[in-house]
Order: structure tokens, then C-alpha cells, then sequence
């Protein structure tokens, strides 16, 4: 009975082993964890990039409005444990919510304009 739980054990082991050598791990962290992180990255800049469109450029606010998001992330990928390497996916995630949240105002303001 042992015999049989190890052998299972055993191919569970070379099971992980064989999914690492695949690439679903890859540089440590898991695809899915990177998948995840920069879509938080990018939902949490969609209201930070409305906030941004709405206020004067280069203003106290403006500068908030960029920069507010970024500790939460940097905890984010330090909790999940990521590697450095992944921060400029976190980041570029973090620009593209940064532009969809100010395009969205944007083109929410002219459709009220022109109705």
C-alpha cells in the first residue's frame, strides 16, 4: 500500500518536473501570477487614467494621478514573489490602463458634447 502511494507520488513529482521543462514556469513565476498582476496593473490604472484626463497637465494632481497606483503594484509582485524581471510587463500594463481610462473620458465627453 506505501509502494503504491510513493510510486504515485513519484509520478506527481516527474509530472511538475516535466510541466517546469514545458516553460508554464517561467524565470520562476508562474504565467498565469504574470497574466494576473498586469491585469490588476491595468485595472487599477483605468480610474487613475480618468482622474488624469480630467486635471490640469503636470499639475500636483496630475502627478498623483500617475504615480498613486505604484506602491500597490510593487507590493503585488513582491507578495506573489516575482522577479524583477517582470516589471517592465507590470509597468507597460500600467501605462496602456493609464491611456484606455484617459481615451475613455475623453470619448465619454464628446458623445455628451455632441448629444
Amino acid at each position: 500500500m506505501i509502494g503504491i502511494i510513493v510510486q504515485k507520488m513519484g509520478f506527481y513529482y516527474e509530472l511538475t518536473l516535466s510541466i517546469r521543462k514545458v516553460g508554464i514556469h517561467f524565470m520562476g513565476a508562474t504565467v498565469p501570477v504574470v497574466a494576473a498582476l498586469a491585469f490588476i496593473s491595468f485595472a487599477v490604472n483605468l480610474p487613475m487614467g480618468m482622474w488624469r484626463a480630467r486635471v490640469i497637465k503636470f499639475s500636483w494632481q496630475w502627478f498623483v494621478a500617475i504615480h498613486i497606483s505604484v506602491p500597490f503594484i510593487i507590493y503585488l509582485r513582491l507578495e506573489a514573489n516575482v522577479s524583477n524581471a517582470f516589471i517592465p510587463i507590470m509597468i507597460f500594463a500600467a501605462v496602456i490602463g493609464q491611456f484606455a481610462g484617459g481615451k475613455f473620458i475623453i470619448n465619454k465627453k464628446t458623445k455628451e458634447d455632441s448629444a
